[in-house]
C-alpha cells in the first residue's frame, strides 16, 4: 500500500505537483514557520532579555518573531501554489507576511497587558484567525469562497482558546490548545486551499503565468537555489518532527510512573538509546523527502537513499545526545561528538550515491567539510548561552548547502559525460 501510494505521486505524468505532496509540503510549512519563530526567539535571547522585553515591548518582539514566521510561511506557501496551479494569487505573500505580523503583535499585546481569562480566548483566536482573514482578502479575486480561508483559521483559534480555556487538559492545556490549533490551521487551510485554487475565476491569472510557461518551467526541474533551500528544509522537518513527537510523547504516555521509570532506567544505562531514537526520526524524515527533491530537481533515482540515511543518522544520533551533555565532555570529545553528527550519514549516504551516480564516493568530503563547518560555528558563538544549538542549526544549514551543490554537480557532470558517450555509441 505504501509503495502504490509512493509510486502515484512520484509517477503521475501531470507535470504539476500532486495534491498529495501539496498538502504534505502545505503542513510543513507551518512547521518550518514555527521552527522559524523559535530559532529567532533562540537568537534574540542571546541578544536581549527576550521575557522582560516580550513583557515591556510586546509590539517590538511580536513584530520580530510574526516576521520570522510569516516569511518562511510565504516562500513555502507560494512556491507550492505555483507548482501546483502555475500562478500565486496576487500579494498572497505580502499579505502572509503582514498578517503574520499583525496578529503575533495583537497576541502578544493581549497576552501581556491583560491578566483575565478570558484575554488568552481572544488572543489565541486572533492569532490564527487574523492570518487566515488576510489571506482570505487577497484569495477573494480568484475564488468569492475565500471566506472559507478565514473560517478555517479562526475555527483553529477558536478550538484552541477553548481547550486553554477551559483547562480541559490540566496544566497541559497551553501546549494541547497549540498542537491541536496548528494542526487544524495547517491541514484546514490546505484542504480549503485546494478547492479555491482548483476553481479560480476567469480571467484572474497574471499572463505572465499561462499554463503552457508554468508547464514548460515544471518540466525543466527544479531550480538549483530552490533544491537547496528544500533540501534545507528537509533536515528541519525533521526536527520539527521529532519536536513535535516529544511534545505528544509527555502529554500522553510520557509523564505515566511506569514510563517514567523506563526512561531513567535507560537514561542510567543505555542512553545510547535516546540517540538512536531520536537520529533516526530526524534522519527518517528528510531522508523521506529527498528522493522526491532528486527527482523533482532531474529525475534522478537514488535507490536505498531512505534506508541508509535512516541508518546514517540514527547511528549519529548518539553523537548528537552526547554533544548536548557537552558539559560533562571535555574539549576533544565535543568536537568528536558533533562530528559524529555530521560525518556519519554521509559516510551511509555515499553507498547509494556512490552506486547510481559517477564519483558518488565524494559525498563522504561532505559530511567532513560540514563538521569542520559546524565545529567553527561553534567557536564562533561560544559567547552566547545557545553555542550547540547554533553549531547544530547553521551545520544544518552548511550541510544542505554543501550536500545540495554536490549532487547538482554529480548530476552535471554524469548528464555531460553520457553525453559525450552517445556519439560514440551511436558510431559504432
Amino acid at each position: 500500500m505504501f509503495q502504490n501510494l509512493m509510486s502515484r505521486i512520484t509517477d503521475d505524468d501531470n507535470p504539476r505537483l500532486h495534491r498529495i505532496p501539496f498538502m504534505v509540503i502545505w503542513v510543513a510549512a507551518y512547521g518550518l514557520a514555527w521552527f522559524s519563530a523559535f530559532f529567532m526567539t533562540m537568537a534574540v535571547s542571546d541578544m536581549f532579555d527576550f521575557y522582560y522585553d516580550f513583557y515591556n515591548s510586546p509590539w517590538f518582539m511580536g513584530t520580530i518573531l510574526g516576521l520570522a514566521f510569516g516569511m518562511m510561511l510565504a516562500l513555502v506557501q507560494g512556491w507550492a501554489l505555483r507548482r501546483r496551479y502555475g500562478f500565486v494569487p496576487k500579494f498572497w505573500r505580502v499579505a502572509t507576511i503582514v498578517g503574520t505580523a499583525i496578529a503575533t503583535v495583537v497576541f502578544a499585546v493581549i497576552s501581556t497587558e491583560y491578566w483575565e481569562g478570558w484575554s488568552l480566548w481572544i488572543a489565541a483566536t486572533a492569532w490564527f484567525g487574523i492570518i487566515a482573514l488576510c489571506q482570505s482578502l487577497v484569495l477573494f479575486r480568484v475564488n468569492r469562497l475565500s471566506w472559507m480561508i478565514a473560517a478555517a483559521g479562526t475555527s483553529a483559534g477558536i478550538i484552541a482558546s477553548l481547550i486553554e480555556g477551559t483547562g480541559i487538559a490540566s496544566n497541559n492545556s497551553f501546549l494541547w490548545a497549540l498542537l491541536i490549533g496548528a494542526a487544524m490551521q495547517a491541514i484546514g487551510t490546505g484542504v480549503v486551499m485546494l478547492s479555491l485554487m482548483a476553481n479560480p475565476r476567469e480571467g484572474i491569472i497574471p499572463k505572465r503565468d499561462t499554463d503552457e510557461k508554468a508547464k514548460a518551467r515544471i518540466r525543466s526541474g527544479l531550480h538549483p537555489f530552490t533544491f537547496i533551500a528544500f533540501w534545507a528544509g528537509a533536515y528541519f522537518m525533521g526536527w520539527v518532527t521529532l519536536l513535535v513527537m516529544m511534545a505528544f510523547w509527555y502529554l500522553t504516555i510520557g509523564e505515566t510512573d511506569i514510563i517514567r521509570e523506563l526512561t531513567r532506567f535507560i537514561d542510567q544505562n543505555m542512553e545510547w538509546v535516546f540517540g538512536l531514537i531520536m537520529g533516526g526520526i530526524i534522519g527518517f524524515v528528510s531522508a523521506m523527502a529527498q528522493p522526491w527533491l532528486m527527482k523533482q530537481h532531474s529525475k534522478t533515482q537514488v535507490r536505498h537513499w531512505i534506508f541508509a540515511s535512516t541508518i546514517g543518522w540514527a547511528l549519529a544520533g548518539i553523537g548528537l545526545t552526547n554533544y548536548m551533555n557537552s558539559y560533562l565532555l571535555s574539549d576533544a570529545e565535543r568536537v568528536v561528538a558533533l562530528a559524529v553528527w555530521f560525518v556519519v550519514p554521509a559516510l551511509f549516504q555515499t553507498i547509494p550515491m556512490w552506486r547510481a551516480m559517477r564519483g558518488g564516493w565524494m559525498w563522504l568530503a561532505t559530511g567532513i567539510v560540514t563538521a569542520i563547518v559546524a565545529i567553527l560555528i561553534e567557536t564562533q558563538f561560544d559567547w552566547t548561552y545557545n553555542a550547540e544549538f547554533y553549531a547544530i542549526m547553521f551545520g544544518g544549514i552548511a550541510q544542505a548547502i554543501i550536500t545540495g551543490t554536490v549532487f547538482i554537480l554529480l548530476k552535471s557532470q554524469q548528464v555531460q559525460v553520457e553525453q559525450t558517450e552517445q556519439p560514440e555509441v551511436i558510431a559504432a
